[in-house]
């Protein structure tokens, strides 16, 4: 079986380490992805975004620099695939869109992404999920997951 693809922004990973912050949504999410069904894509700095609010949390003490690293551990298990995003593609293509939808060039790069690869798009984010409704993106939800 071939798994289908979605883009993952880092407020649904994030929620897989902060049991707060986790959804139906999320958790349906983490065990399609860790079963083989679905594989996510991500732009190319997501890992840094991922570490940023990682290393936070532990300076917070949310969560034990141990915590920390097993979640990093199980990340790197899952099919998770960076899409390479070229300089003149972030200048052409992200600069309209994040005017376009007011959105940071973090969050457009997660619609940019969905958009160029014609794929669903999981995220928590408020504004990202509004600009996703009005660029015709879909949005992962546990309903979406059993369509398969």
């Amino acid at each position: 079986m071939i798994p289908s693809r979605f883009v993952l922004d880092s407020s649904v990973a994030l929620s897989w380490c902060f049991g707060d912050e986790a959804t139906t949504d999320t958790k349906a999410l983490l065990k399609a992805v860790g079963d083989g069904e679905w594989e996510a894509l991500v732009f190319s700095l997501w890992p840094y975004e991922m570490v940023n609010v990682l290393v936070g949390a532990v300076r917070r003490k949310r969560i034990t620099e141990a915590q920390m690293q097993s979640f990093i551990g199980d990340l790197l298990r899952l099919p998770i695939q960076s899409a390479p995003q070229s300089t003149e593609l972030i200048f052409q293509r992200l600069e309209p869109l994040a005017t376009q939808h007011s959105l940071t060039a973090y969050d457009t790069a997660y619609l940019e992404l969905a958009l160029s690869e014609g794929t669903p798009l999981a995220t928590k984010d408020d504004a990202l999920l509004k600009a996703a409704q009005a660029a015709g993106v879909p949005l992962i939800t546990a309903a979406l997951l059993h369509k398969k």
